[in-house]
This record gives C-alpha cells, sequence and structure tokens, in this order.
C-alpha cells in the first residue's frame, strides 16, 4: 500500500457522505437499499469454505498475466494460497457486490476477470434466474474457478478463457449483459478502451461497475474521465468500486458515498 493510495482513502473518507445528505430519489434508494442494506447470501458459507480449501493449497501454478500497470504480459509461478490471499476481494466488498446485484436484478451480468471466482459466485447468487458470464485471461487460475464453481453447485455461471481484447466483442455482442463488472488489466487505456466498448452496448438501465479506481494514477485519471463522459449521468464511488449509471433525466451528479 503506498502513500498516495492512503492519501487518497484519506481523502474519501474525508468527503465521503451518508445516504441522508443525498437528494436523488433514484441514487438515495440505491444508498439505502443495496450500499447501507444488510442482506443474509444464502450461498456464503459455500463459497467461503471453498475459499478456506484454496487457502490451505500449496500447489504452485504457472499464472498467465495479460496486463496489469506493473506486469504487463508475463507468466510466472505462484501458489494457490497466495492467490486466494491477495487477489480476492474483502468480504464487505464481495457482499457489496451481492447488494448491488440482488438490487438491480440483471438478466445477464459480465464480469471481466475472474481469478478463482469468488467474485463471480456472490454475483451469481444474487441472480438465480439470471446467468453470469465472467472471462479470465490465466487457463490455470480459470481451471481453479471452474472446479470451485462445481463444488459450490453454480449453474448459472459460464466461465470464458482467453484475452478480453479478443473475447469481448463477441461477448457483448451475444449476450447484451445489463450489469457489467470490470475487475482486470487496471491500466489507462485498456480500461477506457472497454469502457467505450461497454457503451456499444448500453441502454438506460445497464450498470458498470469499475474495480480498483484508487489503485494507480492511471486508474484514477481513468475513472476521471468516466465520469466526465457525456453519456454517463450519475457515478458513486465507495472508494474500491466506481459505479456508473445512464438513466435519463437525472441531473449529472457524482456522489463519494460513506461505505
Amino acid at each position: 500500500m503506498n502513500y498516495s493510495f492512503i492519501m487518497d482513502y484519506l481523502a474519501y473518507r474525508r468527503n465521503a457522505v451518508s445516504q441522508y445528505s443525498i437528494h436523488p430519489p433514484f441514487i438515495y434508494d440505491i444508498v439505502n437499499q443495496s450500499i447501507r442494506k444488510k442482506l443474509t447470501i444464502k450461498d456464503e458459507p459455500l463459497i467461503i469454505d471453498c475459499k478456506s480449501g484454496n487457502l490451505k493449497n500449496s500447489t504452485m501454478i504457472e499464472v498467465t498475466d495479460l496486463g496489469t500497470a506493473y506486469s504487463g504480459n508475463r507468466h510466472y509461478q505462484r501458489t494457490v494460497s497466495s492467490i486466494a490471499r491477495h487477489s480476492s476481494k474483502p468480504l464487505k466488498y464481495a457482499r457489496l457486490l451481492y447488494r448491488l446485484a440482488h438490487y438491480f436484478s440483471p438478466k445477464t451480468i459480465l464480469e471481466l476477470g475472474t481469478s478463482f471466482g469468488y467474485s463471480s459466485m456472490y454475483l451469481a447468487s444474487a441472480i438465480p434466474a439470471g446467468r453470469l458470464i465472467t472471462i479470465e485471461g490465466c487457463p490455470n487460475t480459470a481451471a481453479i474457478a471452474k472446479k470451485n464453481f462445481v463444488h459450490c453447485g453454480f449453474n448459472n455461471i459460464i466461465l470464458h478463457t482467453g484475452n478480453f481484447d479478443e473475447l469481448l466483442p463477441t461477448e457483448l455482442s451475444n449476450s447484451k449483459p445489463d450489469f457489467i463488472f470490470l475487475d482486470g488489466n487496471h491500466q489507462y487505456e485498456a480500461t477506457l478502451r472497454y469502457f467505450n466498448e461497454f457503451l456499444s452496448i448500453t441502454e438506460e438501465h445497464t450498470v458498470i461497475i469499475f474495480d480498483d479506481i484508487y489503485w494507480s494514477a492511471g486508474m484514477k485519471k481513468a475513472w476521471t474521465e468516466i465520469k466526465d463522459h457525456p453519456g454517463v449521468t450519475s457515478t458513486i464511488d465507495v472508494f474500491m468500486f466506481g459505479i456508473v449509471f445512464f438513466r435519463k433525466g437525472l441531473t449529472k451528479q457524482h456522489f463519494k458515498v460513506r461505505f
């Protein structure tokens, strides 16, 4: 955790507001009914048990990294336990993903960046009548995610393995997702490129969540440009996530919400 990240977090804490300071009914209801509200997650014990098993697994696997701000395209060795420990979302944010998906009840969720599939399972758990399509660039981590999905009994998850740049155009064309979670390739250029591709299928009720919006200077710049895009009407910043809306009739506003 670097100095800039700490300062960004302190600034977020200083400026974030509660639901009582939010006036647009649409944003207030989201905050009150999903961000602040607690829900029981029926499948959570299974997901936690699955993660616990991975945390005890010292098997070494080769990771194919198709692009982060530091590593670029390369291969390296890591243990399953190390990946499970460092690549999964903090529990409060995994639960937030569930609540947001539960609130909006999308028919199709698209996730870019599966890793071992913990976030995938929280999202899929929220939409038992819908489907989640997730794309992972690393074949070995995708194989473990697939085992996790089977172990936890999820049959509404479709997992594709490959490069986002190659798979995304076809997936957007075929599936028309109404809820998108971008959790991979945290680079400025890639984030904006994917956002512009998302715009080809967005409708008024589409929701897009960007992960790690304060992760680097490039991600902060990308988040600023996304907020300023004329098609974006409102955003919610909960520090780790940036949530984007395209609802008509909203005054363009951006909210840092206490979480």
